[in-house]
């Protein structure tokens, strides 16, 4: 099961992004030098999961005859 994402911002100017992802396994944090690198991070991992899962869907189904 996926974990809930978070960017933090900065404090101060100068400072990276962080990317947060609380998961049940642990957390897993990310730096960016920009909101826009954040949001990208983000939705690719978010993207890599749907594909994954994806993936995993269709090696469970059964194979059709032919």
């Amino acid at each position: 099961m996926p974990g809930k994402t978070v960017i933090y911002e900065p404090p101060e100017e100068g400072l990276p992004y962080l990317v947060v992802t609380f998961a049940s396994d642990g957390l897993n944090v990310l730096t960016a030098n920009s909101l826009f690198e954040a949001r990208a991070t983000v939705s690719e991992r978010a993207i890599r999961r749907r594909r994954e899962r994806k993936s995993d869907e269709l090696s469970v189904l059964p194979s059709q005859p032919a």
